[in-house]
C-alpha cells in the first residue's frame, strides 16, 4: 500500500495556525503584564486600606479572563496537531472557526487572509490525506 503525503496546503495551514498561536501567546503575555500592571497600579491606590479584597479581586479578574482564553488556546493547539496528523475533525473545526472569523472581519487585508485560510481548509477537506483513504499501487493489485 502507498501512503498519501500531506499536501503543501495542509502544511501551510498548520504553519499559519502555529503563527496564530505564537501571536496569541504574545498578546496574552502583553495583556497580563502591561495592562494587568496598569490595572494593578490603579487598584492599589483605590484599595490600599483593604489588601485582602484587592488580591481577591485581582485573582478573580485574571482567572475569569484567563480560563476561557486558555481553553481556546488548548483547542488551537489540538487543532494544529490534528492538521499535521491528517485528522479530518481538525480541518472541520478549523473551517468553522475561520468562517466565523471571516464573517466578523471588516478590514480588507484580514478578509483576504481569512479567504486564503478558508481556501486551504476546503482544499485539505477534499484531500485524501485527511480522509485517511489508502491508495494501493497498481502493481500490487495485478498478480
Amino acid at each position: 500500500m502507498q501512503t498519501i503525503k500531506r499536501p503543501w496546503q495542509g502544511t501551510a495551514l498548520g504553519v499559519l495556525n502555529i503563527i496564530g498561536l505564537v501571536l496569541l501567546a504574545a498578546t496574552l503575555i502583553f495583556v497580563f503584564t502591561i495592562v494587568g500592571s496598569t490595572i494593578v497600579g490603579s487598584t492599589i491606590l483605590d484599595t490600599a486600606a483593604n489588601k485582602s479584597n484587592f488580591i481577591g479581586a485581582l485573582l478573580e479578574y485574571k482567572f475569569i479572563i484567563l480560563i476561557p482564553i486558555a481553553l481556546l488556546y488548548i483547542l488551537g493547539v489540538l487543532i494544529t496537531i490534528g492538521i499535521f496528523n491528517g485528522q479530518k475533525w481538525a480541518i472541520i473545526v478549523s473551517l468553522a472557526f475561520s468562517i466565523i472569523g471571516a464573517i466578523s472581519e471588516v478590514e480588507v487585508i484580514s478578509l483576504l487572509i481569512s479567504a486564503l485560510v478558508i481556501y486551504l481548509e476546503i482544499y485539505c477537506l477534499k484531500h485524501p490525506f485527511y480522509g485517511k483513504k489508502i491508495i494501493q499501487n497498481k502493481s500490487q493489485t495485478t498478480h
